[in-house]
């Protein structure tokens, strides 16, 4: 598993297990693939399982939960910050 996350996003093999973890997974999906990240990481989760890697899957399903909400509050081009 952890070799296809760093195949996947050049991360370094780490253990999946905090909201923070997940969301230091997505974000550089979402800098690399913008709004087309979830599909990247929805595949990722179809290939762990079709290798029968459950664990694998369950880690990129939580990295796509992460994308969703790192996406859903991510600002506009246009925000502005103070």
């Amino acid at each position: 598993m952890a070799r296809h996350l760093r195949d996947a996003v050049g991360l370094e093999a780490i253990a999946l297990t905090s909201d923070l973890d997940k969301h230091q997974s997505a974000r550089p999906l979402l800098e690399r693939y913008g709004d087309a990240a979830s599909f990247h990481a929805a595949q990722r989760v179809d290939e762990m399982m079709d290798q029968g890697d459950v664990e694998g899957a369950a880690a990129w399903r939580g990295i796509l939960e992460a994308i969703r909400e790192l996406g859903s509050v991510a600002p506009t081009s246009d925000a502005k910050f103070h």
